[in-house]
Protein backbone atom coordinates (compact mmCIF):
# COMPACT_ATOMS: atom_id res chain seq x y z
CA UNK A 1 0.00 0.00 0.00
CA UNK A 2 1.07 3.34 -0.85
CA UNK A 3 0.55 5.64 2.19
CA UNK A 4 -0.54 8.92 -0.07
CA UNK A 5 -1.54 11.42 2.84
CA UNK A 6 1.97 10.52 5.17
CA UNK A 7 -0.52 9.48 8.24
CA UNK A 8 1.15 5.95 8.29
CA UNK A 9 -2.17 4.11 8.43
CA UNK A 10 -3.85 2.30 5.61
CA UNK A 11 -6.59 4.51 4.45
CA UNK A 12 -9.55 3.73 2.08
CA UNK A 13 -7.56 6.07 -0.76
CA UNK A 14 -4.33 4.97 -0.59
CA UNK A 15 -3.28 3.13 -3.49
CA UNK A 16 -2.64 -0.61 -2.93
CA UNK A 17 -1.22 -3.27 -5.35
CA UNK A 18 -0.10 -7.12 -4.82
CA UNK A 19 2.75 -8.59 -5.64
CA UNK A 20 3.42 -10.59 -9.07
CA UNK A 21 4.53 -14.52 -9.64
CA UNK A 22 8.08 -12.78 -9.32
CA UNK A 23 7.35 -10.97 -6.31
CA UNK A 24 7.82 -7.66 -8.28
CA UNK A 25 4.83 -4.89 -7.41
CA UNK A 26 4.24 -1.01 -9.03
CA UNK A 27 2.50 2.04 -8.25
CA UNK A 28 1.97 3.56 -11.28
CA UNK A 29 1.38 7.46 -12.26
CA UNK A 30 2.30 8.80 -8.78
CA UNK A 31 2.36 12.77 -8.29
CA UNK A 32 5.82 14.10 -7.03
CA UNK A 33 6.21 14.12 -3.36
CA UNK A 34 7.05 11.94 -0.26
CA UNK A 35 5.67 8.44 0.40
CA UNK A 36 5.38 5.97 2.48
CA UNK A 37 5.32 1.73 1.01
CA UNK A 38 3.56 -0.13 3.74
CA UNK A 39 3.61 -4.08 3.47
CA UNK A 40 0.73 -6.42 4.50
CA UNK A 41 1.95 -9.76 4.74
CA UNK A 42 -0.84 -13.05 3.69
CA UNK A 43 -1.76 -15.03 6.41
CA UNK A 44 1.01 -17.65 7.54
CA UNK A 45 3.75 -15.79 5.82
CA UNK A 46 6.53 -14.14 7.74
CA UNK A 47 7.75 -10.86 6.88
CA UNK A 48 11.31 -10.22 7.86
CA UNK A 49 12.84 -6.78 9.24
CA UNK A 50 11.27 -3.65 8.55
CA UNK A 51 7.45 -3.61 6.83
CA UNK A 52 7.56 0.25 5.82
CA UNK A 53 10.06 1.89 3.36
CA UNK A 54 9.80 5.61 2.55
CA UNK A 55 10.87 7.33 -0.68
CA UNK A 56 10.89 10.56 -2.05
CA UNK A 57 9.27 10.80 -6.16
CA UNK A 58 10.25 13.44 -8.31
CA UNK A 59 8.50 14.76 -11.40
CA UNK A 60 8.72 12.00 -14.42
CA UNK A 61 11.39 10.17 -11.82
CA UNK A 62 11.04 6.04 -11.45
CA UNK A 63 11.72 4.72 -7.81
CA UNK A 64 13.24 1.16 -7.42
CA UNK A 65 14.84 -0.65 -4.60
CA UNK A 66 11.68 -0.68 -2.13
CA UNK A 67 12.07 -4.38 -1.72
CA UNK A 68 10.81 -5.99 1.24
CA UNK A 69 11.76 -9.85 2.71
CA UNK A 70 9.20 -12.27 3.75
CA UNK A 71 9.56 -15.89 4.32
CA UNK A 72 6.95 -18.21 2.95
CA UNK A 73 5.15 -20.78 5.67
CA UNK A 74 7.10 -23.63 6.26
CA UNK A 75 6.40 -26.55 8.22
CA UNK A 76 7.49 -27.31 11.18
CA UNK A 77 10.27 -30.45 12.67
CA UNK A 78 9.77 -32.18 15.06
CA UNK A 79 12.46 -34.32 17.05
CA UNK A 80 14.55 -36.64 15.44
CA UNK A 81 15.21 -40.16 17.09
CA UNK A 82 18.66 -41.47 16.57
CA UNK A 83 18.20 -44.78 14.18
CA UNK A 84 20.16 -48.35 14.49
CA UNK A 85 20.62 -51.56 12.37
CA UNK A 86 22.93 -53.75 11.36
CA UNK A 87 24.54 -54.23 7.50
CA UNK A 88 23.19 -56.06 5.43
CA UNK A 89 23.00 -54.45 1.90
CA UNK A 90 19.21 -54.75 1.86
CA UNK A 91 16.76 -52.15 1.82
CA UNK A 92 15.85 -51.41 5.74
CA UNK A 93 13.34 -48.53 7.07
CA UNK A 94 14.19 -45.79 8.68
CA UNK A 95 12.01 -42.99 10.70
CA UNK A 96 13.74 -39.84 10.06
CA UNK A 97 11.51 -37.86 12.24
CA UNK A 98 8.73 -36.02 11.29
CA UNK A 99 7.36 -32.93 10.67
CA UNK A 100 4.12 -30.49 10.96
CA UNK A 101 2.45 -28.45 8.36
CA UNK A 102 3.39 -24.88 10.23
CA UNK A 103 1.07 -22.34 8.70
CA UNK A 104 2.32 -24.34 4.95
CA UNK A 105 0.09 -26.20 2.72
CA UNK A 106 1.32 -29.50 1.08
CA UNK A 107 1.88 -31.36 -1.15
CA UNK A 108 5.25 -31.19 0.45
CA UNK A 109 8.74 -32.05 -1.05
CA UNK A 110 10.93 -34.42 1.56
CA UNK A 111 14.64 -34.58 0.13
CA UNK A 112 16.75 -36.96 2.30
CA UNK A 113 20.42 -37.15 1.96
CA UNK A 114 21.37 -40.88 3.53
CA UNK A 115 25.05 -39.88 4.79
CA UNK A 116 26.69 -42.81 2.92
CA UNK A 117 27.90 -41.24 -0.05
CA UNK A 118 24.72 -42.67 -2.37
CA UNK A 119 22.30 -40.46 -4.59
CA UNK A 120 19.92 -38.35 -2.44
CA UNK A 121 15.79 -39.53 -2.64
CA UNK A 122 13.40 -36.99 -3.08
CA UNK A 123 9.63 -38.02 -2.24
CA UNK A 124 6.58 -36.24 -2.10
CA UNK A 125 4.63 -35.98 0.88
CA UNK A 126 0.60 -35.23 0.63
CA UNK A 127 0.12 -34.64 4.16
CA UNK A 128 2.48 -34.11 7.32
CA UNK A 129 3.51 -36.39 9.42
CA UNK A 130 6.48 -39.35 10.36
CA UNK A 131 8.76 -39.46 7.63
CA UNK A 132 8.96 -43.38 7.18
CA UNK A 133 11.31 -44.06 4.14
CA UNK A 134 13.63 -47.14 3.08
CA UNK A 135 17.15 -47.25 2.67
CA UNK A 136 20.23 -50.16 2.47
CA UNK A 137 23.15 -49.20 3.64
CA UNK A 138 25.79 -51.25 2.74
CA UNK A 139 28.74 -50.78 5.60
CA UNK A 140 29.26 -50.48 9.01
CA UNK A 141 29.41 -46.81 10.58
CA UNK A 142 27.83 -43.76 11.84
CA UNK A 143 25.78 -41.78 9.48
CA UNK A 144 24.27 -38.28 9.96
CA UNK A 145 20.85 -38.77 7.65
CA UNK A 146 19.56 -35.25 6.74
CA UNK A 147 15.85 -34.78 5.99
CA UNK A 148 14.67 -31.28 4.31
CA UNK A 149 11.24 -30.77 4.00
CA UNK A 150 9.86 -27.93 1.35
CA UNK A 151 5.88 -26.58 1.69
CA UNK A 152 3.87 -26.14 -1.58
CA UNK A 153 4.60 -22.11 -0.73
CA UNK A 154 8.90 -23.11 -1.06
CA UNK A 155 9.35 -23.05 2.83
CA UNK A 156 11.51 -25.90 4.49
CA UNK A 157 12.18 -27.70 7.39
CA UNK A 158 15.44 -29.52 7.90
CA UNK A 159 16.57 -32.07 10.57
CA UNK A 160 19.22 -34.43 11.32
CA UNK A 161 18.93 -37.80 12.43
CA UNK A 162 22.05 -39.85 13.42
CA UNK A 163 22.07 -43.40 12.36
CA UNK A 164 24.44 -46.40 13.69
CA UNK A 165 24.95 -48.99 11.67
CA UNK A 166 26.87 -52.03 13.52
CA UNK A 167 28.51 -55.02 11.42
CA UNK A 168 27.05 -58.38 10.45
CA UNK A 169 29.78 -61.00 10.57
CA UNK A 170 30.23 -63.16 7.69
CA UNK A 171 28.71 -66.83 7.52
CA UNK A 172 30.35 -69.58 5.80
CA UNK A 173 30.15 -73.88 6.55
CA UNK A 174 32.88 -75.76 7.76
CA UNK A 175 33.49 -79.53 6.53
CA UNK A 176 36.61 -82.04 6.29
CA UNK A 177 36.83 -85.87 6.18
CA UNK A 178 35.02 -87.63 8.72
CA UNK A 179 38.21 -90.27 9.66
CA UNK A 180 41.87 -89.88 8.06
CA UNK A 181 44.88 -92.32 8.24
CA UNK A 182 47.19 -90.73 10.42
CA UNK A 183 49.91 -88.91 8.26
CA UNK A 184 47.55 -88.73 5.71
CA UNK A 185 46.81 -84.86 5.17
CA UNK A 186 43.07 -83.76 6.17
CA UNK A 187 41.47 -81.28 3.75
CA UNK A 188 39.06 -79.14 5.85
CA UNK A 189 37.23 -75.91 3.90
CA UNK A 190 34.91 -73.13 4.76
CA UNK A 191 32.51 -73.15 1.81
CA UNK A 192 29.48 -71.03 0.63
CA UNK A 193 31.12 -67.89 2.47
CA UNK A 194 29.06 -64.68 2.67
CA UNK A 195 28.77 -61.39 3.99
CA UNK A 196 25.99 -59.63 3.85
CA UNK A 197 27.97 -56.57 3.46
CA UNK A 198 28.80 -55.94 -0.44
CA UNK A 199 31.80 -53.21 0.87
CA UNK A 200 32.98 -56.61 3.08
CA UNK A 201 32.28 -58.68 0.25
CA UNK A 202 33.68 -56.97 -2.03
CA UNK A 203 37.29 -55.65 0.46
CA UNK A 204 37.30 -60.18 0.09
CA UNK A 205 36.66 -62.49 3.25
CA UNK A 206 39.50 -63.76 5.07
CA UNK A 207 39.66 -67.73 6.33
CA UNK A 208 41.37 -69.08 9.35
CA UNK A 209 42.31 -72.85 10.71
CA UNK A 210 43.15 -73.65 13.81
CA UNK A 211 44.17 -77.21 14.21
CA UNK A 212 43.95 -78.17 17.56
CA UNK A 213 40.89 -75.49 18.46
CA UNK A 214 42.86 -73.83 21.44
CA UNK A 215 41.45 -70.43 19.93
CA UNK A 216 45.34 -68.64 19.15
CA UNK A 217 45.85 -70.04 15.28
CA UNK A 218 49.56 -69.98 15.76
CA UNK A 219 50.57 -73.12 16.25
CA UNK A 220 52.46 -75.07 13.66
CA UNK A 221 50.59 -75.65 11.28
CA UNK A 222 47.57 -73.46 11.56
CA UNK A 223 45.79 -71.04 8.74
CA UNK A 224 45.67 -67.18 9.85
CA UNK A 225 43.69 -64.46 7.88
CA UNK A 226 44.60 -66.68 4.25
CA UNK A 227 42.49 -65.36 1.21
CA UNK A 228 41.97 -68.75 0.44
CA UNK A 229 38.89 -71.12 1.77
CA UNK A 230 40.68 -74.38 2.73
CA UNK A 231 43.88 -75.53 4.23
CA UNK A 232 45.33 -78.88 4.97
CA UNK A 233 46.83 -80.71 7.94
CA UNK A 234 48.54 -83.90 8.33
CA UNK A 235 47.58 -84.75 12.38
CA UNK A 236 50.70 -87.08 14.04
CA UNK A 237 48.99 -89.34 16.64
CA UNK A 238 45.56 -91.05 16.13
CA UNK A 239 42.86 -90.02 17.63
CA UNK A 240 39.87 -88.04 17.44
CA UNK A 241 40.17 -83.97 17.16
CA UNK A 242 38.30 -80.33 16.93
CA UNK A 243 39.32 -78.17 14.09
CA UNK A 244 38.10 -74.33 14.27
CA UNK A 245 37.23 -72.60 11.24
CA UNK A 246 37.07 -68.68 10.87
CA UNK A 247 35.27 -66.65 8.35
CA UNK A 248 36.18 -62.95 9.19
CA UNK A 249 35.45 -59.17 6.90
CA UNK A 250 37.55 -56.18 6.85
CA UNK A 251 35.96 -54.70 9.85
CA UNK A 252 36.92 -57.74 12.28
CA UNK A 253 33.43 -59.17 12.45
CA UNK A 254 33.80 -63.08 11.89
CA UNK A 255 32.49 -66.32 12.88
CA UNK A 256 33.50 -69.66 13.94
CA UNK A 257 32.64 -72.98 13.14
CA UNK A 258 34.26 -76.29 14.13
CA UNK A 259 34.36 -79.64 12.77
CA UNK A 260 35.81 -83.08 14.26
CA UNK A 261 38.11 -86.03 12.37
CA UNK A 262 39.00 -89.24 13.53
CA UNK A 263 42.79 -89.85 13.02
CA UNK A 264 42.95 -93.94 12.79
CA UNK A 265 45.88 -95.78 12.29
CA UNK A 266 47.58 -96.42 8.96
CA UNK A 267 45.79 -98.87 6.86
CA UNK A 268 47.50 -102.26 6.68
CA UNK A 269 49.75 -103.15 4.16
CA UNK A 270 48.40 -105.60 1.18
CA UNK A 271 49.21 -108.74 2.29
CA UNK A 272 52.14 -110.41 0.09
CA UNK A 273 51.77 -111.16 -3.78
CA UNK A 274 53.40 -114.95 -3.81
CA UNK A 275 55.06 -115.33 -7.11
CA UNK A 276 55.81 -118.71 -8.63
CA UNK A 277 59.16 -119.20 -10.86
CA UNK A 278 59.84 -122.36 -12.77
CA UNK A 279 63.96 -122.10 -13.80
CA UNK A 280 64.86 -124.08 -16.21
CA UNK A 281 69.14 -125.78 -16.07
CA UNK A 282 70.73 -123.49 -18.64
CA UNK A 283 74.16 -126.09 -18.08
CA UNK A 284 73.85 -129.94 -17.18
CA UNK A 285 75.64 -132.82 -17.58
CA UNK A 286 77.15 -136.13 -15.91
CA UNK A 287 80.98 -137.64 -15.82
CA UNK A 288 82.00 -140.89 -15.36
CA UNK A 289 85.25 -141.97 -13.77
CA UNK A 290 87.82 -143.93 -15.66
CA UNK A 291 87.88 -144.73 -18.73
CA UNK A 292 85.52 -142.20 -19.62
CA UNK A 293 87.00 -139.60 -17.57
CA UNK A 294 88.20 -137.50 -20.13
CA UNK A 295 84.09 -138.00 -21.46
CA UNK A 296 81.36 -134.99 -21.96
CA UNK A 297 77.89 -135.88 -21.60
CA UNK A 298 77.02 -132.45 -21.96
CA UNK A 299 74.05 -133.53 -25.03
CA UNK A 300 72.53 -136.50 -23.04
CA UNK A 301 69.17 -136.65 -22.41
CA UNK A 302 69.78 -138.05 -19.15
CA UNK A 303 71.94 -137.74 -16.14
CA UNK A 304 73.34 -140.66 -14.44
CA UNK A 305 74.05 -141.25 -11.08
CA UNK A 306 75.33 -143.90 -9.09
CA UNK A 307 78.51 -144.94 -6.90
CA UNK A 308 80.65 -148.02 -7.62
CA UNK A 309 84.10 -149.53 -6.54
CA UNK A 310 84.52 -150.31 -10.57
CA UNK A 311 85.83 -147.72 -12.01
CA UNK A 312 84.48 -146.26 -15.42
CA UNK A 313 80.99 -147.29 -13.43
CA UNK A 314 80.82 -143.97 -11.13
CA UNK A 315 78.72 -141.07 -11.75
CA UNK A 316 78.14 -137.91 -10.92
CA UNK A 317 75.43 -135.45 -11.94
CA UNK A 318 75.83 -131.10 -11.99
CA UNK A 319 73.08 -128.69 -12.32
CA UNK A 320 72.95 -125.03 -12.41
CA UNK A 321 70.64 -122.74 -12.19
CA UNK A 322 70.69 -118.37 -13.29
CA UNK A 323 68.85 -116.86 -10.14
CA UNK A 324 67.60 -113.74 -12.31
CA UNK A 325 64.16 -112.79 -11.17
CA UNK A 326 64.41 -114.25 -7.99
CA UNK A 327 63.70 -112.00 -5.41
CA UNK A 328 66.00 -111.20 -2.12
CA UNK A 329 66.62 -113.62 0.34
CA UNK A 330 63.67 -112.52 2.36
CA UNK A 331 61.39 -112.73 -0.10
CA UNK A 332 61.74 -116.51 -1.14
CA UNK A 333 59.34 -118.53 0.54
CA UNK A 334 60.06 -122.27 -1.10
CA UNK A 335 62.58 -123.12 -3.60
CA UNK A 336 62.48 -127.05 -4.66
CA UNK A 337 64.30 -128.67 -7.33
CA UNK A 338 62.12 -131.19 -8.92
CA UNK A 339 63.55 -134.28 -10.74
CA UNK A 340 62.24 -136.90 -12.98
CA UNK A 341 63.82 -140.57 -12.66
CA UNK A 342 63.82 -143.89 -12.52
CA UNK A 343 66.48 -146.99 -11.81
CA UNK A 344 68.05 -148.89 -14.22
CA UNK A 345 67.04 -151.94 -12.32
CA UNK A 346 65.63 -152.96 -9.25
CA UNK A 347 66.96 -152.01 -6.03
CA UNK A 348 67.58 -148.72 -3.80
CA UNK A 349 69.62 -145.69 -4.34
CA UNK A 350 70.70 -143.18 -1.85
CA UNK A 351 71.15 -140.15 -3.50
CA UNK A 352 72.28 -136.31 -2.34
CA UNK A 353 72.42 -133.17 -3.33
CA UNK A 354 75.32 -131.35 -2.63
CA UNK A 355 76.56 -127.40 -2.71
CA UNK A 356 78.62 -126.56 -5.47
CA UNK A 357 80.46 -123.09 -4.82
CA UNK A 358 81.74 -122.12 -8.43
CA UNK A 359 79.04 -121.78 -11.46
CA UNK A 360 82.69 -121.45 -13.48
CA UNK A 361 82.01 -124.43 -15.58
CA UNK A 362 80.28 -125.27 -18.96
CA UNK A 363 78.32 -127.85 -20.08
CA UNK A 364 80.26 -128.72 -23.06
CA UNK A 365 83.55 -128.66 -20.88
CA UNK A 366 82.42 -130.84 -18.02
CA UNK A 367 84.51 -134.33 -17.33
CA UNK A 368 85.24 -136.11 -14.54
CA UNK A 369 88.34 -135.00 -14.68
CA UNK A 370 87.51 -131.81 -14.91
CA UNK A 371 84.51 -130.23 -12.73
CA UNK A 372 83.96 -128.06 -10.06
CA UNK A 373 84.59 -129.24 -6.21
CA UNK A 374 81.04 -129.59 -4.30
CA UNK A 375 80.36 -129.39 -0.74
CA UNK A 376 80.81 -132.48 1.61
CA UNK A 377 77.60 -131.69 3.47
CA UNK A 378 74.33 -132.79 1.75
CA UNK A 379 71.92 -130.00 1.35
CA UNK A 380 69.03 -132.91 0.96
CA UNK A 381 69.10 -136.58 0.60
CA UNK A 382 66.60 -139.02 -1.17
CA UNK A 383 66.12 -142.64 -1.39
CA UNK A 384 64.75 -143.73 -4.43
CA UNK A 385 63.09 -147.36 -5.41
CA UNK A 386 61.83 -148.56 -8.19
CA UNK A 387 62.43 -148.58 -11.99
CA UNK A 388 58.86 -146.63 -13.36
CA UNK A 389 59.58 -143.00 -14.24
CA UNK A 390 58.27 -140.73 -11.29
CA UNK A 391 59.09 -136.92 -9.88
CA UNK A 392 61.57 -136.62 -6.93
CA UNK A 393 61.51 -132.81 -4.78
CA UNK A 394 64.72 -131.68 -3.04
CA UNK A 395 64.13 -128.83 -0.57
CA UNK A 396 66.70 -126.35 -1.53
CA UNK A 397 65.02 -123.23 0.19
CA UNK A 398 67.24 -122.47 2.97
CA UNK A 399 70.12 -122.76 0.58
CA UNK A 400 69.17 -120.77 -1.78
CA UNK A 401 68.08 -117.86 0.68
CA UNK A 402 71.60 -117.96 1.93
CA UNK A 403 73.48 -117.69 -1.90
CA UNK A 404 70.90 -114.84 -2.17
CA UNK A 405 72.00 -113.69 0.90
CA UNK A 406 75.32 -113.20 -0.23
CA UNK A 407 74.75 -112.19 -3.55
CA UNK A 408 74.98 -115.16 -5.95
CA UNK A 409 73.41 -114.23 -9.38
CA UNK A 410 73.69 -118.47 -10.06
CA UNK A 411 74.00 -121.62 -7.98
CA UNK A 412 75.40 -125.01 -8.76
CA UNK A 413 74.37 -128.26 -7.42
CA UNK A 414 75.86 -131.69 -7.61
CA UNK A 415 74.20 -135.43 -7.37
CA UNK A 416 75.88 -138.08 -6.03
CA UNK A 417 74.83 -141.56 -4.53
CA UNK A 418 76.12 -142.28 -0.57
CA UNK A 419 75.47 -145.95 -1.31
CA UNK A 420 77.09 -148.69 -3.41
CA UNK A 421 74.66 -150.39 -6.06
CA UNK A 422 74.35 -152.15 -8.99
CA UNK A 423 71.21 -149.87 -10.33
CA UNK A 424 71.97 -146.44 -11.64
CA UNK A 425 69.91 -143.44 -11.52
CA UNK A 426 68.83 -141.86 -14.44
CA UNK A 427 67.29 -138.01 -14.60
CA UNK A 428 65.61 -136.62 -17.33
CA UNK A 429 68.31 -133.99 -18.19
CA UNK A 430 67.50 -130.63 -19.53
CA UNK A 431 67.91 -131.99 -23.47
CA UNK A 432 65.58 -133.91 -22.63
CA UNK A 433 62.21 -133.81 -24.85
CA UNK A 434 59.86 -133.37 -21.84
CA UNK A 435 60.07 -133.44 -18.11
CA UNK A 436 63.34 -131.64 -17.46
CA UNK A 437 64.90 -130.55 -14.24
CA UNK A 438 62.91 -127.42 -12.56
CA UNK A 439 63.74 -125.37 -10.02
CA UNK A 440 60.74 -124.06 -8.68
CA UNK A 441 60.46 -120.86 -6.21
CA UNK A 442 58.23 -118.96 -4.57
CA UNK A 443 58.54 -115.46 -3.44
CA UNK A 444 56.58 -112.61 -1.92
CA UNK A 445 56.84 -109.28 -3.28
CA UNK A 446 57.09 -106.78 -0.40
CA UNK A 447 54.75 -103.57 -0.76
CA UNK A 448 56.31 -100.43 0.16
CA UNK A 449 56.18 -99.34 3.63
CA UNK A 450 53.50 -96.80 4.86
CA UNK A 451 55.19 -93.11 5.45
CA UNK A 452 56.41 -92.58 8.90
CA UNK A 453 53.58 -90.04 10.48
CA UNK A 454 55.29 -86.46 10.37
CA UNK A 455 57.01 -84.87 12.88
CA UNK A 456 56.26 -81.63 14.37
CA UNK A 457 59.51 -79.01 15.44
CA UNK A 458 59.89 -78.48 19.13
CA UNK A 459 59.66 -74.66 19.79
CA UNK A 460 58.27 -72.09 22.04
CA UNK A 461 55.09 -70.58 20.35
CA UNK A 462 53.62 -67.37 21.60
CA UNK A 463 50.44 -65.87 20.96
CA UNK A 464 52.24 -62.09 20.73
CA UNK A 465 55.24 -61.44 19.44
CA UNK A 466 55.54 -58.30 21.45
CA UNK A 467 52.85 -56.45 23.94
CA UNK A 468 52.44 -52.79 25.61
CA UNK A 469 51.81 -52.85 29.22
CA UNK A 470 50.53 -49.89 30.70
CA UNK A 471 51.87 -48.70 33.93
CA UNK A 472 49.58 -50.50 36.90
CA UNK A 473 47.90 -52.70 34.09
CA UNK A 474 48.13 -56.36 32.53
CA UNK A 475 47.94 -58.32 29.68
CA UNK A 476 47.54 -61.81 29.07
CA UNK A 477 50.15 -63.51 26.75
CA UNK A 478 49.85 -67.75 25.89
CA UNK A 479 53.34 -69.03 25.71
CA UNK A 480 53.33 -73.10 24.48
CA UNK A 481 55.19 -75.89 23.23
CA UNK A 482 54.59 -76.69 19.44
CA UNK A 483 54.58 -80.52 19.92
CA UNK A 484 54.07 -82.85 23.02
CA UNK A 485 57.10 -82.93 24.94
CA UNK A 486 58.75 -86.48 25.43
CA UNK A 487 60.08 -84.98 28.96
CA UNK A 488 59.49 -82.36 31.03
CA UNK A 489 60.61 -79.15 29.64
CA UNK A 490 61.20 -76.27 31.77
CA UNK A 491 60.48 -72.67 29.81
CA UNK A 492 62.30 -69.26 31.47
CA UNK A 493 60.26 -66.05 31.21
CA UNK A 494 62.48 -63.21 31.57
Amino acid sequence: MLDADGDGLAGASDPRTTTGADGRYAFENVAPGRYAVLLTSRPGWDAAGAQARSADVGSGQVVTGLDFQVRPPAPTPATATAQGGTESGSLATWTLGAFAAGGSTGPWQLLVDWGDNTSLDAVVAAAPGAIVLSHAYADQGTYAAAVRATSAEGGTAEAVVPVTIDNAPPTAVLAGPATVPVGDPAAFALSNARDASPADAAAGLRFSFDFDNDGDFVDPGDVVDAAGPSAAYAFPAVGTYTVRGRVADKDGGYSDYTASVVVTPPPSPPPPVTVSLSLRSPADAFVKDGSFSNTNYGTNAALEVRRSSIAGNQREAYLRFDLAGVSAAGQIATAVLRLYWKLSEAGSVNVGLYPVASSAWTEAGLKSSIKPTAGTAAIATKTLTGTANAWVEFDVTSYLKQQKAAGASSVSLAMKATNYTTPYVTFASDEAAANRPELRVTQQSTPPSPPAPPVTPQAIVVSAAAATVPEGKSVAVTVKLAAQPSATVTVAVA
